[in-house]
């Protein structure tokens, strides 16, 4: 699939339209020496398992859980075939609901799968399983560059367990990470240079300090604000797209 297409069936505003296609862009043809009536395509709702898209399709559930549940499951799979994804742009933007780097102060950033192989590859996100000695992949992490305080998520390549757990030197080990989405960034701002950049609103340590002890002092002071909804009011019918299940249907199909 190209990236254009893929863009197309992922993106959060593209919806799949219906036409009359069996879903491969083709339709059957109509030839018979019968009176018998023959349809004149292959109808989606017939044979899902040959429709890539209809295969990643999910209604409600949470993304993010699903998302890992599946890609856990699937990484030896994935991480055998980790230089074709890096080296493949459409592969390597994948994108994953739960996978990012969240800082005090700085601006963090979700992180593509191929971002996340890299780190990988490059021996980094990457700690010791206290139960089984195994390597734990890190797919989440946040905290602070000041204080070091911060929390990762991630699972054991081995016995599979999930993990979330602190490490010591937290901006030192997300450096990689934050050159990562910074780069990304200026990539889509250099590709896309009518669309406005979304502005970073930084604070020094001591503004930021000062701030907060007038809000204690004075809880009024605290502005009200209404946060925006990031859900649909029914998400139990929510419509969204396993990227990785889709990652998954073209690796098997192109290592068969």
């Amino acid at each position: 699939m190209s990236a254009v297409k893929f863009n197309a069936y992922f993106s959060n505003e593209a919806t799949p339209s219906e036409g009359s296609s069996n879903g491969f862009g083709e339709t059957a043809p109509v030839t018979s020496d019968s009176n018998e009536a023959i349809p004149d395509r292959i109808s989606e709702e017939t044979v899902p398992e040959n429709d890539a898209l209809a295969r990643t399709r999910r209604i409600g559930g949470n993304p993010g859980q699903e998302e890992r549940i599946l890609f856990i499951e699937n990484y030896g799979l994935i991480w055998e075939n980790r230089e074709r994804i890096i080296n493949d742009e459409a592969l390597f933007e994948t994108r994953l609901y739960f996978a990012g780097l969240s800082l005090a102060y700085i601006n963090g950033g979700s992180l593509t799968l191929g971002m996340l192989l890299t780190l990988w590859n490059n021996g980094e996100w990457t700690t010791k399983c206290p139960f089984c000695g195994g390597d734990v992949r890190i797919f989440g992490w946040g905290g602070s560059p000041l204080t070091g305080n911060n929390k990762y998520h991630g699972f054991c390549t081995s016995c599979k367990r999930y993990r979330d757990d602190a490490e010591d030197n937290f901006l030192k080990k997300v450096l990689s990470a934050i050159k990562m989405i910074d780069d990304r960034r200026a990539k889509f701002a250099k590709a896309h240079p009518k669309q406005p950049v979304p502005t970073k609103v930084h604070y020094d340590f001591r503004t930021l300090s000062k701030k907060w002890t007038e809000y204690e002092k004075y809880p009024e002071k605290i502005p009200a604000s209404t946060p925006k909804k990031t859900m649909p009011e029914n998400p139990e019918d929510r419509i969204w797209y396993s990227q990785v299940q889709w990652l998954i249907d073209r690796l098997n199909d192109e290592t068969l």
